[in-house]
C-alpha cells in the first residue's frame, strides 16, 4: 500500500519532485567535489614541501662573482655560522635572466614576467618534481626545465627551442626538457620563476655569459621564529627572504577558489531545505482530509510522517547517489590546476570523504524533511474531515477582514494567507 501511495505522490507532483531532486544532485555533487579540492589542497601544500625538502627558512640574494662574494653574502653567511638557532644551512648559486634576454624558436619573447631564476639540478634547497609527480633526477646537456606556469600559457611546449643570449655576445640554445613542480617559486603569486639546466651549463653559465649572479640560503632552525627576528635585525640586502609558512601561504589562491566553490554549494543545500519544506507543508495541505481520515482509523501521527518521508528520502538518497558519482570527475576537474603545480598525496581518502559528504546531506534532508511534517501533529481527525480535501479554514485567524478591505478580493486573500503562516 505504502508503495502505491508514493507512486501515485511521484506522479501527481512530478515537476516539484523533479526540480528537488536536481537541487539535491547538485548540492551534493558541488559539496562533495569542492570539499574533497579544500582538502586535497590543504594537506597537499604541507605534503609538497615536505617531499620538496624546502628549508625552514629560505634567502635570495643577487650580487658579487662567483670568486668573489659580495660583503652582504659575506655577512650572512657570517652571521648564519654563528646563529644558535641554525641546526645547519646549505647554499646554491644562481643566476638572473629576464624576458628580454631569453627568445623563442618562432622569434617572439617569452612571456616570463620580469625576471627568472637559474639553478643546475643537483641543487640542495629543494627537489624538483616533473608533470607526472616523478623527482627529476638527472637531465642531458642542452636541455632545461621550465616552471609549471609558462606551460599554462601555451607559448611554449617540451621540445621547443629556446635561446638565452646576453649582450656580452653569449649565446646558447636549449631544448625544453619539460616543465617542473617548483615548491619555491611554483605559486601564482610568486611573480619570479625558475628555470634548470645540467650542471656542466650551469657552470659554462657562470663562466660565459655575464648574467646576474646571486645566492639561495636555504636554512634549518630549532625556532624559526626567533631565528627571523634575530636575522632582521641585521642589515641584510636580499631579493627574497621567508619561512616555510610564507611560502604555504603564496598558495592561498587555490585554496580560496575552493573555498568559494564550497560557499555557493552550502547556498545550494540551504535552498534544498527551503524548498524541501515548502513542498512538504504543500502536499500535507492537500492531503489534508486524507490526512484526517488516517488519524480517525486509529494511525499514529508517527506512522503518517514516516510514510511522508519515505518519499524525501527516496528523493535525496537518489539524488545524492546520483551526485556522489558526478562529483568524482567534478573534483578531478578542480584539481587538475592544483595538480598542475604541486605533488599530492595519492590515496583513497578523497573517495571516502565525498562518500561520507554524501550520506550526510540525506540525512540532513530527511532531519529537515522530519521537522517539517511536524504540523501533522496540530491536525483534528474532525477538523481535517470537515474541511475537506483543501484544507478549508472556518475560523479568522488574522486581524483582516474582507469588509474592511479597500482592494480585491484576490488581493485580500493572498495577504491573509501570508499572515496565516509567517513562519
Amino acid at each position: 500500500m505504502n508503495f502505491r501511495i508514493l507512486k501515485r505522490d511521484f506522479r501527481r507532483k512530478k515537476s516539484i519532485n523533479f526540480i528537488l531532486l536536481v537541487f539535491i544532485f547538485l548540492s551534493t555533487m558541488f559539496i562533495a567535489g569542492s570539499l574533497n579540492n579544500f582538502a586535497v589542497v590543504t594537506r597537499g601544500v604541507d605534503y609538497f614541501l615536505e617531499q620538496a625538502g624546502i628549508g625552514d627558512f629560505l634567502i635570495v640574494t643577487m650580487g658579487g662573482e662567483p670568486a668573489s662574494l659580495s660583503e652582504n653574502d659575506k655577512g650572512i653567511e657570517d652571521f648564519l655560522g654563528r646563529q644558535e638557532q641554525v641546526e645547519r644551512f646549505s647554499i646554491d648559486e644562481n643566476m638572473f635572466v629576464s624576458e628580454n634576454q631569453i627568445k623563442l624558436e618562432n622569434g617572439e619573447k617569452a612571456d616570463i614576467g620580469s625576471t627568472a631564476v637559474i639553478n643546475c639540478l643537483d641543487i640542495k634547497q629543494q627537489k624538483f618534481y616533473n608533470e607526472k609527480n616523478q623527482e627529476i633526477t638527472k637531465m642531458q646537456d642542452g636541455t632545461i626545465y621550465l616552471g609549471q606556469r609558462i606551460a599554462s600559457k601555451g607559448q611554449i611546449e617540451a621540445g621547443d627551442l629556446l635561446t638565452i643570449h646576453t649582450e656580452q655576445g653569449y649565446e646558447r640554445d636549449f631544448k625544453v626538457a619539460g616543465f617542473l613542480k617548483d615548491a619555491l617559486l611554483g605559486s601564482d603569486m610568486m611573480g619570479t620563476q625558475r628555470f634548470v639546466v645540467s650542471s656542466r651549463d650551469f657552470q659554462e653559465m657562470l663562466g660565459e655569459s655575464g648574467l646576474p649572479y646571486g645566492r639561495l640560503y636555504s636554512v634549518d632552525c630549532k625556532d624559526t621564529d626567533a631565528f627571523q627576528m634575530a636575522y632582521n635585525q641585521c642589515d641584510f640586502h636580499e631579493l627574497f627572504s621567508a619561512g616555510k609558512s610564507l611560502v604555504k601561504t603564496t598558495y592561498v589562491m587555490e585554496m580560496v577558489i575552493a573555498a568559494v566553490i564550497l560557499l555557493v554549494s552550502l547556498c545550494l543545500i540551504a535552498i534544498s531545505v527551503i524548498m524541501l519544506r515548502f513542498t512538504i507543508l504543500f502536499t500535507v495541505n492537500e492531503d489534508y482530509k486524507e490526512i484526517g481520515i488516517m488519524k480517525a482509523i486509529g494511525i499514529q501521527d508517527a506512522s503518517i510522517r514516516r510514510l511522508y518521508m519515505a518519499k524525501y528520502f527516496v528523493l535525496a538518497a537518489a539524488g545524492a547517489c546520483a551526485g556522489f558519482f558526478a562529483s568524482i570527475p567534478f573534483s578531478h576537474g578542480l584539481l587538475l590546476q592544483v595538480t598542475e603545480k604541486i605533488v599530492v598525496e595519492g590515496g583513497s581518502s578523497g573517495i571516502l570523504l565525498q562518500f561520507s559528504v554524501s550520506i550526510l546531506i540525506v540525512l540532513v534532508v530527511v532531519f529537515f524533511g522530519y521537522l517539517a511534517t511536524g504540523k501533522i501533529k496540530k491536525f483534528s481527525p474532525m477538523d481535517a474531515i470537515r474541511s475537506g480535501n483543501n484544507g478549508e479554514r472556518f475560523q479568522r485567524k488574522t486581524l483582516l477582514r474582507l469588509k474592511n478591505a479597500h482592494g480585491k478580493a484576490t488581493t485580500f486573500l493572498a495577504c491573509n494567507d501570508v499572515l496565516s503562516e509567517m513562519k
